[in-house]
């Protein structure tokens, strides 16, 4: 399973001070429930936190997990 991912770049002080009006700046994204290798056939390899709506070996009336993408800027003046 892919948990949480965060991909970031941050800007060097040498090009930010040509700005003359950033000290710092950094842009990011994350990701959260990305992907999971399983031969699980539900929506979701996580059990519930009750197992009792299990049928076949399917965990019935629950949600998948959902997945979460987040891009970002940074920055300091």
């Amino acid at each position: 399973a892919c948990r949480e991912i965060t991909l970031s770049y941050d800007f060097s002080r040498a090009l930010l001070t040509k700005t003359k009006v950033l000290s710092q700046s950094r842009i990011y994204a994350s990701f959260n429930n990305l992907f999971y290798v399983t031969n699980f056939s539900g929506p979701s390899p996580e059990p519930p936190v009750s197992t009792s709506n299990q049928v076949n070996g399917i965990y019935a009336g629950t949600y998948p997990t959902p997945k979460s993408f987040v891009l970002g800027v940074q920055v300091s003046f």
